[in-house]
């Protein structure tokens, strides 16, 4: 794991951040209507892009591929048991799908920048070393 002074509270955001996708993508499904087509596979992406930046910026570089591989193993977790579930929850592979291009878009700009972003973050509040 990264250099971080406030590591407990980023882990802390880390974990509510799962949770919180765990009970969106679980709950029993409204049934309403989409604001715009495939609006859910945008939500799916937007959640795994979120989770995903947030996790690869408190893991070393060397470790981006077995985040991002636990990060797709989540949704497919999802999935299945979106599945297995008997209210108004399906399992669909584009969601799966839409979870990997968030995980991607995250690991491309976790790349694109030199340190973690929370290092930064850190920097900035002067709780950096």
């Amino acid at each position: 794991m990264r250099e971080l002074r406030w590591r407990g509270f980023w882990l802390a955001a880390g974990t509510t951040l799962v949770l919180l996708i765990t009970w969106l993508c679980l709950r029993p499904s409204s049934g309403g209507d989409q604001w715009f087509p495939y609006a859910d596979k945008f939500q799916h992406a937007a959640a795994f892009l979120a989770l995903g930046g947030l996790l690869l910026a408190l893991a070393e570089r060397a470790r981006y591929a077995a985040v991002c591989v636990a990060l797709l193993a989540f949704g497919g977790a999802i999935e299945v048991a979106q599945y297995l579930m008997p209210y108004g929850r399906s399992a669909e592979w584009a969601d799966l799908a839409a979870d990997g291009l968030g995980i991607l878009l995250a690991a491309l700009a976790s790349l694109a920048i030199r340190e973690s972003w929370l290092q930064r973050i850190e920097r900035w509040m002067g709780a950096g070393g």
